[in-house]
């Protein structure tokens, strides 16, 4: 009884701060950043989230006729130009949008902008602060960057707290020579340990700033006896979270929002009763299988687009727009 009375009273005050925190889902969007250095200008290709376009735009008043989200492609792009900062040996430079492709089969619109430079660079620096307005949202940005003489991207991983940085090595001369022409066959280096690290931070600061995450991965870890149990528990929801990301971004599976969004908290609510009115159902299969389920469902949810729209109306009494 001591046992049940004290899971009682943590599902009471879990239930209480959800209340009183209006906690809510935290989507993350990510896009990808092709930067090519020249001695003389800085080329950047960006590939946005359409889902990212119509939260920003939709907050602006945009609408959803056909040609309002042509506009609304055409204006993000002067978003996306503010809110990504390139620097030069420390010293920020202007960029310039040249053109926009609206979105394809994989629903991302591309950019491309130009940052003029008077010499070769030395350091060059990128940061972000997409969707910094958006309290619930984040975006963190896949980046290649190569000079324009070399036939290897490196891959770095952008976010709101990580810049990227690379320092170009250039021959004599190059400050006189025109542009190299672009490259047929270019192929992308990827380190495994810095990569796996800072998608490792990443993760952890995902888990650790959602609050239908932690009230999940409380409950579990309250409800496990044994070191077994917990182990069990824990790779089977890493399992099934890898695979459904993984048919997610590659647009094989995708669900709406608003039907992931009640499935996750009837999983945490089902989890925490279970806990108290069946403790004994709580190890084994049992829970093996529910928190499979619960991994799936969570990562299920694609790039709804009339979901960003919504999202970003209900959003729009409070948010004051970025310049």
């Amino acid at each position: 009884m001591p046992v049940r009375l004290a899971n009682a009273s943590l599902i009471a005050l879990a239930a209480l701060l959800t209340w009183t925190c209006s906690a809510a889902a935290h989507p993350m969007v990510e896009d990808a950043l092709d930067i090519v250095i020249a001695p003389q200008r800085i080329t950047l290709v960006a590939r946005v989230s359409m889902e990212e376009v119509l939260l920003t735009e939709a907050a602006g008043g945009a609408g959803d006729s056909a040609a309002m989200l042509g506009q609304s492609v055409a204006a993000h792009g002067e978003y996306v130009l503010r809110h990504l900062h390139v620097r030069v040996n420390g010293r920020e430079v202007g960029g310039t949008l040249l053109e926009s492709e609206p979105p394809g089969r994989s629903k991302l619109v591309t950019y491309r902008i130009e940052y003029r430079v008077a010499a070769p660079p030395g350091v060059v620096r990128v940061d972000q602060d997409l969707l910094r307005e958006f309290e619930s949202w984040s975006a963190s940005c896949v980046v290649r960057i190569r000079q324009d003489d070399q036939s290897e991207f490196q891959i770095a991983l952008l976010t709101r707290d990580k810049s990227v940085e690379f320092t170009c090595d250039w021959p004599s001369g190059a400050a006189t020579r025109p542009a190299a022409p672009a490259r047929a066959a270019v192929s992308t280096t990827v380190r495994f340990w810095p990569t796996a690290r800072a998608y490792f931070a990443l993760g952890v600061e995902h888990i650790l700033t959602g609050y239908d995450h932690l009230l999940f991965v409380t409950a579990l870890v309250l409800a496990a006896s044994r070191l077994w149990d917990l182990v069990m528990v824990v790779t089977a929801f890493t399992l099934a979270h890898t695979l459904t990301l993984t048919l997610s971004v590659l647009s094989i599976v995708s669900l709406s929002g608003r039907v992931v969004d009640p499935m996750i908290a009837a999983s945490i609510v089902f989890v925490a009763l279970q806990n108290v009115l069946w403790p004994i159902a709580h190890g084994g299969g049992v829970r093996v299988r529910l928190v499979s389920r619960a991994g799936i469902r969570r990562r299920l949810e694609g790039s709804d687009e009339r979901d960003a729209r919504n999202g970003a109306g209900r959003s729009a009494g409070w948010i004051q727009r970025r310049g």
